[in-house]
């Protein structure tokens, strides 16, 4: 078969996949063997994936992200895209660079960790007028809390009533936070979203910021109550390459597991010390439950060391019993709870990574701050389809981890994300423990349920 055209007709290659099913049903024997290469079975998603095996792609879904890349690619050479892009066609990215290094500033309510700031240019496809954002961490302060819910404690839900009521405050306030650049050009912080995780002591901010600062900006200068202040420094660009697109390995009954361990231990790293073990407790419950499900529904396998490791994980996290014969990653992240200072890295990083899933991923940016580190991404493409009710949703379909060249492991969690005209959209992943600031190499794995690339990313010394 020819290769892929420059500019694929995706419905074309849809009528092609449904006339290989019918030939296959009508009895034509090459169009049986075309299918019998990838599938016993006579199905669409099997005519569909033998189809794309014949042009080179690991997957439908490969197949299906990378014909819109070309059609967009060839239309923007005889019609550039202004104001949105034609219904169906991937967006360009566009550039993006990004500060970070600052510390923490006071504020009206609370300490102010800034962690950094990813803009780009006006009018980039399918974002409309540039969205600069500041990302921060909030610490209400004592007074604070009281003065939001007085005379109750600041734990269990009136707590988290208090802080959340102390992010409407500080929402309101942050007009006490003074922003110029090199030049004494000021800027002027919006009301930004806000998260507040039941059960923990901050609250997370991003703000947009008027007007965007330019590529060529020397310093952004955060001034706070009391004249404290800290400065955000340009990040430079980091060398990263990303790997092929490669089949995911394992049952699906051991991968659905790890994934739920991989979110249990991530909220673990995240819980306040005095409530871990409950949280464990509770959470492994139901972990437990399902392993044991599985194991009677004969959808895991008799010889899988999974189950043992997870009884053995769930003893440790809850404080039951020590973090002996663990996996090497889960036995690294338990290690590096009581790691106090991490890096302060923040790098601008402008890498597409190949399609996983249907999704094209566009690594812009990683911040560092004290509690660990975040990546800044867009994506565009066809997800999966989202559920809202039972809270899996197209985030859910593919996970984010990372290993440094010292031998620790990071599990990520997507947080804070906004789309604009349902092309293109802006996400973070937040990543745990800190940074070790001995790494000098770090490999992001980003996985799907079929598909997982990895990106190798070479980190300099980091700052301040």
């Amino acid at each position: 078969m020819p290769g892929l055209p420059s500019r694929p007709d995706l419905d074309q290659l849809r009528r092609q996949a449904r006339e290989l099913l019918r030939a296959a049903g009508a009895g034509e024997p090459a169009a049986i063997a075309r299918i019998h290469v990838v599938s016993p079975q006579l199905t669409l998603s099997a005519a569909q994936l033998a189809l794309a095996r014949e042009y080179g792609f690991r997957s439908w879904s490969a197949l299906r992200a990378e014909a819109k890349i070309r059609r967009l690619a060839a239309l923007a050479e005889t019609k550039p895209l202004a104001g949105g892009a034609e219904p169906g066609l991937v967006p360009t990215f566009g550039d993006r660079w990004s500060f970070g290094g600052a510390g923490t500033i006071e504020t009206l309510t609370g300490l102010l960790h800034v962690e950094g700031l990813v803009a780009g240019p006006a009018g980039v496809t399918g974002l409309g007028p540039a969205s600069p954002s500041l990302f921060a961490r909030l610490i209400p302060s004592e007074s604070a809390l009281e003065a939001t819910a007085p005379g109750r404690p600041a734990q269990g839900d009136d707590g988290d009533l208090a802080r959340e009521r102390a992010a409407m405050r500080a929402v309101a306030q942050i007009g006490d936070i003074a922003v110029v650049d090199d030049q004494g050009r000021p800027y002027v912080l919006g009301r930004g979203g806000t998260r507040t995780p039941p059960g923990i002591p901050w609250i997370d901010f991003e703000f947009p910021i008027d007007p965007v600062p330019g590529p060529d900006t020397r310093w952004l200068e955060l001034t706070g109550q009391s004249g404290t202040a800290t400065r955000l420094l340009p990040s430079a660009r980091v060398a990263a390459r990303a790997g092929n697109v490669t089949p995911v390995t394992g049952s699906p009954a051991e991968r659905d597991l790890a994934c739920r361990v991989r979110l249990i231990t991530w909220i673990w790293l995240g819980t306040p010390a005095g409530h871990r073990e409950t949280y464990a407790r509770e959470a492994c419950v139901s972990l437990l439950a399902r392993m044991a499900q599985a194991r009677q529904d004969g959808t895991l396998e008799p010889a899988s060391g999974l189950p043992d490791q997870i009884a053995r994980l769930c003893a440790a996290l809850s404080g039951e019993g020590p973090a002996d014969g663990l996996p090497a990653p889960w036995a690294g992240m338990l290690a590096a709870v009581g790691q106090l200072d991490g890096a302060r890295h923040h790098f601008g990083i402008g890498l597409t990574v190949p399609p996983v899933e249907g999704a094209t991923i566009q690594l812009d940016a990683l911040t560092c701050a004290s509690h660990g580190w975040r990546l800044h991404l867009r994506s565009a493409g066809q997800w999966p389809a989202e559920d809202r009710r039972s809270g899996s949703g197209k985030w859910r379909s593919i996970e984010f981890s990372a290993d440094d060249d010292r031998g620790n492991s990071y599990i990520g969690n997507v947080g804070a994300s906004s789309s604009r005209d349902g092309t293109i959209e802006q996400f973070t992943v937040e990543f745990r423990t800190r940074l070790d600031p001995r790494a000098r190499r770090l490999t992001l794995t980003f996985t799907g349920p079929g598909d997982q690339v990895t990106v190798d990313l070479e980190l300099g010394p980091a700052s301040g």
